[in-house]
């Protein structure tokens, strides 16, 4: 007697939706809370200057949802490294489905960019220590020459002459 899978299967399959929907739906609250937590950092650093959001320079809603899953989607790899039977102990115990939603929701509100950055990247953002360049002035470096070397500061015993040196 062949022994019925249909049935094993479609439970699988109900399970792995339930899975992926729990990841979609608590990556994207936590991309959304890290949204607004975002929003509310830049107004709190705008005190006296105008509050609107700049569409150039920072994440968009959707753009924070999106990241917030991206980082969700990673749970079930960290549950695996660190040996976790969360998974398996979630299809039979409901508690445990929701501690996994409250990873995917920590992890979608940690994907959190750095302060400051920008769509462009972090590394577009001006650093502390480096100076904004005046107006008109040029970024590069000026050339420094080396100080000559006196004369006095030759090994004992030898002698520079039209630039080379000699042993006495």
């Amino acid at each position: 007697m062949e022994p019925d899978v249909g049935v094993a299967a479609s439970e699988l399959d109900t399970y792995l939706f339930v899975i992926l929907g729990i990841i979609i739906l608590a990556g994207g609250l936590g991309g959304l809370v890290n949204y607004f937590l975002a929003q509310s950092d830049r107004k709190a650093r705008r005190k006296g200057a105008d509050t609107a959001l700049d569409a150039n320079e920072y994440l968009t809603w959707w753009q924070s949802m999106i990241i917030g899953v991206a980082s969700a989607l990673l749970v079930p790899l960290f549950l695996s490294l660190i040996s976790s039977t969360l998974l398996a102990e979630a299809k039979n115990d409901v508690v445990k489905g929701f501690v996994f939603a409250g990873f995917c929701l920590a992890a979608g509100i940690a994907s959190r960019p750095s302060s400051g950055a920008s769509r462009t990247g972090w590394c577009a953002r001006p650093r502390p220590w480096q100076k904004k360049p005046a107006p008109g002035a040029s970024r590069r470096r000026s050339r420094r020459r080396k100080p000559s070397r006196p004369h006095s500061r030759l090994p004992p015993g030898w002698t520079r002459s039209a630039g080379r040196l000699r042993a006495t």
